[in-house]
Formats: structure tokens, C-alpha cells, sequence
């Protein structure tokens, strides 16, 4: 992180190139993809390449106000270059600052949603910007404009299935880490964390421009990439409450599987309608007619400093970034196991019989419990501690529920996910359950793809 936050993640350019490749070393099984300049995706173009060379505003006691080489948003993103010597008033309307944040400047991106017709101009703190005195301000920027590519990196790992899940990030706010970057690398991490694990559906990870690079990887990858559903990582990085928006359409499996995990996440957390979370992101890419993926977004806001330079790598807490990996995972888990009950048995079996020792008894004492006993062997399948941890947090008249509805719902209709909700518990504590009745030849398991239909719960 600490080697591409820095750098000027425009739209297009050297550094946003360089960025790309530092990111496509960092991990395995990646590829830079590209669009020329120029480039059509229904209405919207491939920007040219950005090259700023350098930017720098004096006041009339030659004192330096604002430079490029301190930090990439001292420019404007997309300025175009200007010479010479403007009047304070003329100055100010090239000028970029929020009182809400005085003291640090703020990212200006418009330009690059409209490269066409960009605008030259700083961005100062507010409290710098209010200290300006009449007088003549000395502007010297020295930036060009030429073909290039629009880039993005694709991390895959490749299952059994075509059939994909496309994870989707902002990697192109410079000099900040919350804004996009963290979300970016826990989407990459989760997918490393895959390695060597043979999967039935594909995973994707997407670091790309935002809005413009979803776009056109919507209609020029997407399909080819058979992506079923997308969902998309926002502040990922930061200690603020998670929040799930949901999908336009509402019946997107990632829908349902996300509000599954974070219901049993025990940490605070929302579940929301579209456009109703706090971001506006990518997710308007994709559910569009000609490419109808629905998606999501999975994002902890607010993020401190959001949009401005003092979003450091300071705002990047470790702890909540691997929750954040630890839900992507989870997810991951769902879709990997989640399988139609079909039934092996007739009669309602005896779960308490020696023969099939299934009668969960949740321990009153030690949590662990003796480990030959059904609840000791359930805590053994589970993936980690965490879902043990919260596995003991379920209250026991949740078990007694499991016990009964895994015989209840085996009708060779019904899923795991379907278990996991009616019983109120963590879907590994359902799926390991479940493993423990296919041991003893009662259950059989049919696997489910849950992307790309309606997931409403039966």
C-alpha cells in the first residue's frame, strides 16, 4: 500500500500505469487489461493519457502556495497546462476547497469525467485558501495530453465452472488509502487466500477506474468472462459500521448471502436498499440493459477523511480490514457449499441413538465441550475460531431448531441456506451439521450455483 498510495491514480497516465503493475506483482494470477484511447463503450470513451509534469501556484510575495511535486491533489486531475499571471478574483474560481475540512485539500476528479473540455486549477485547504491577499498569482502547469490506455487489473481464480463472481474496486483516488485502495487490496487478498483450493465457481477481483473502467469492462469482458453477479467493495480499510446495499433488482443470490453473513457477523451492520448506502459506486455499470449483472455493494462508512489528503494509510485499520477479508471469505464459503438436502433416510431419525450420535447438547461450561461429543465434532468442521466463536454465541433453542429442520427440510428442494435461516444460525454451523448427517449416510448434498438466479428464500 504504502508504495502506490502516493502516486497520481488518475484515469490514465504513466503513474496510474506504474500503480497497476507494483499491484498485478503484489499477487498471483493477475493481468492488466487495457483500452486505447479513444475507445468506445456505448457513450462513454477511453480517456487519453495524463502526463503532469509539473504544477505550481505563487503568490505575489513569491511565496510557493500550491505544488504538484508535495502531493498529487495540489493539481487538479486532467488539468490542462497554463501560463502566466491572473488577479485573485480570476484565481478563485480555479481553486478547489471545502470549509468542512480546512485544513487539507480535497481531491478534485471532475475533469477527468469530462477530459474534453477540462479545466485548469489547485486545490488548497480552506484555511490556506481564505488567508489569499490581493494581488498577481503566478501560475505555471505543464501537463500534456496523448494515446494511452485505459488499464484496470483482473485477479482470477479459476473454478470448475465459468460461471464467475466479479469482486469490483476504485483503485484511481491518488494519494489516498480509504477511499478505494484498501477496498482494492482486500478484494486481492481474499482471492490469494484461495490459492491451491479447488473451487467450483470463478472468482474475480477488479481494480479499476471508477465508474468509467466498470463500465467498460461490463461491455467488452463481462460476458466473455461469464459474470453472474458483481458486488463491490467500498472503505473496506476503515473502523466504521459495514453496510450492505443491495442489488437495483433486490434478487441477486448476492443479495441474499450477504445479509446472511452479516446477520451473523457480530459486528454492527445494515442491510440497505440501491443508492440508499452512503456511496455512490460502480454498482450503476452494471445493472443496465445489455449487461443486467446485479450487484451489490459491501462497504464500512463513513470513511474518515473521505475524498481528501489527510486519507492516509493512518486510516487503515488492520484489525478491520482482515473482517473485512474474513467476510469475503465467508461469502466465498456460501457459494462454494451451499447444496440442495436430499434425504438418505425415511422416518425421523433417532439422533440420539449411539448408531448416529447427532444430539447436539450445547455445554453450559466450557465451550469447547468434550471433543468425541456431537457438539465437540461440530466445533472441529467449523473453518476457524471465529466460527466457533460464533457458533457458541447461538443460543441452544437455536440447535434444538437446527436438529429438527435438517430432517425437515431434506426434501431434496431445500438448501443449507434455507437451513441455516429457519434455524438462526451461522451458515458453517448449518453446513458442518449437515456434513456430520452425510457422514452417517442420512443426507446427501447436491451443490447449488447460487449466482446469476432469484434466491428468495423458500
Amino acid at each position: 500500500m504504502t508504495s502506490v498510495w502516493r502516486l497520481n491514480r488518475g484515469h490514465a497516465g504513466p503513474e496510474m500505469s506504474r500503480a497497476y503493475a507494483l499491484l498485478a506483482a503484489s499477487y498471483p494470477d493477475c493481468r492488466v487489461l487495457g483500452f486505447a484511447s479513444g475507445e468506445m463503450a456505448g457513450s462513454w470513451t477511453a480517456p487519453p493519457a495524463w502526463v503532469a509534469e509539473c504544477a505550481r501556484l505563487t503568490g505575489p510575495d513569491g511565496r510557493v502556495i500550491a505544488d504538484l511535486a508535495e502531493t498529487p491533489l495540489a493539481l487538479w486531475a486532467f488539468s490542462p497546462s497554463f501560463h502566466g499571471t491572473v488577479s485573485l478574483a480570476e484565481l478563485q474560481s480555479h481553486l478547489a476547497s471545502d470549509s468542512a475540512h480546512p485544513r487539507a485539500r480535497p481531491f478534485h476528479f471532475r475533469n477527468q469525467y469530462r477530459f474534453w473540455e477540462p479545466q485548469w486549477g489547485f486545490s488548497l485547504p480552506h484555511e490556506a485558501r481564505t488567508a489569499l491577499v490581493e494581488g498577481a498569482y503566478n501560475v505555471d502547469i505543464t501537463t500534456r495530453f496523448e494515446p494511452g490506455r485505459l488499464e484496470m487489473v483482473e485477479q482470477v481464480h479459476a473454478g470448475t465452472s465459468g460461471d464467475s463472481l466479479l469482486l469490483v474496486g476504485s483503485f484511481d483516488h491518488p494519494a489516498q488509502c480509504g477511499n478505494g485502495l484498501a477496498a482494492c487490496l482486500a478484494g486481492h487478498e481474499a482471492l490469494t487466500r484461495l490459492r491451491g483450493r479447488q473451487t467450483r465457481l470463478t472468482y474475480r477481483m477488479l481494480s479499476t477506474v471508477e465508474i468509467v473502467g466498470s463500465v467498460f469492462y461490463a461491455a467488452h469482458a463481462a460476458a466473455q468472462a461469464s459474470v453472474r453477479e458483481a458486488l463491490v467493495l467500498a472503505g473496506l480499510g476503515t473502523a466504521s459500521p459495514l453496510t450492505y446495499q443491495r442489488s437495483c433488482s433486490g434478487g441477486g443470490g448476492i443479495d441474499r448471502i450477504l445479509a446472511h453473513v452479516l446477520g451473523h457477523h457480530h459486528e454492527p451492520s445494515k442491510v440497505v436498499e440501491f443508492r440508499m448506502g452512503g456511496f455512490n459506486k460502480d454498482e450503476c455499470a452494471f445493472e443496465v440493459p445489455g449487461v443486467r449483472i446485479p450487484c451489490g455493494v459491501l462497504m464500512r462508512h463513513p470513511i474518515p477523511n473521505h475524498g481528501f489528503e489527510d486519507d492516509t494509510p493512518e486510516t487503515v485499520d488492520d484489525e478491520t480490514f482482515e473482517r473485512s477479508v474474513l467476510i469475503l471469505s465467508r461469502v466465498i464459503d456460501l457459494l462454494e457449499e451451499n447444496s440442495l438436502l436430499v434425504p438418505r433416510f425415511e422416518g425421523l431419525p433417532c439422533l440420539s441413538h449411539p448408531s448416529l450420535d447427532l444430539y447436539l447438547s450445547k455445554p453450559s461450561g466450557d465451550p469447547a465441550g468434550d471433543p468425541a461429543s456431537p457438539w465437540g465434532r461440530l466445533l472441529a468442521r467449523l473453518p476457524d475460531d471465529t466460527a466457533r466463536a460464533q457458533c457458541a454465541a447461538v443460543p441452544g433453542r437455536a440447535f434444538a431448531l437446527l436438529m429438527t429442520l435438517t430432517g425437515a427440510l431434506a426434501d431434496g428442494r431445500h438448501t443449507i441456506l434455507d437451513l441455516a435461516e429457519r434455524a438462526g444460525v451461522p451458515f458453517a454451523v448449518a453446513n458442518a451439521y449437515v456434513e456430520m448427517w452425510v457422514a452417517k449416510g442420512l443426507l446427501h448434498k447436491e451443490w447449488v450455483n447460487c449466482l446469476g438466479a432469484d434466491q428468495a428464500a423458500n
